[in-house]
């Protein structure tokens, strides 16, 4: 088939209607983390957002932690131990004076380090997430 056929198919395909499934199922999946970001939306609201690229499934997820005035406290309390069972440093509350400063830091210490990412669904229908580091398969 020469590329001049590849592309006949390709025009006739309706790329805009494909829907696409970003969603994991509930499980565990082998990763690296690629990057660790403090992000703030037009609306305002600001979240911790790592990014782990997910071995056998060829995927990137987002595990995003949200800053909001429902979800800080356990979020950030997430964040805390997250970041402790990475790289074991207790965060203080002074780290927290720039968080882009802190996110670029601690992105530094933790890019390339090996997790199990464990997604599990709650009651109310959300999909949490954690990561696991011993005992890496790879």
């Amino acid at each position: 088939m020469s590329l001049a056929d590849i592309f006949k198919e390709l025009e006739t395909t309706d790329f805009t209607t494909e829907k696409k499934d970003f969603s994991l199922k509930d499980g565990e999946y082998d990763g690296v983390i690629e990057k660790l970001e403090f992000k703030t939306n037009a609306k305002g609201t600001q979240w911790f957002s790592f990014t782990v690229n997910l071995i056998a499934e060829n995927k990137k997820y987002f595990a995003n932690l949200f800053m909001t005035e429902k979800t800080v406290k356990w979020n950030l309390t997430k964040f805390r131990d997250i970041i402790k069972s990475l790289t074991g440093e207790t965060l203080t509350a002074e780290d927290f004076v720039n968080e882009v400063a802190l996110a670029q830091r601690l992105d530094a210490e933790i890019v390339g380090k090996e997790v199990t990412l464990v997604l599990e669904t709650n009651k109310n229908g959300f999909q949490n997430f954690k990561f696991e580091t011993d005992e890496m398969p790879f």
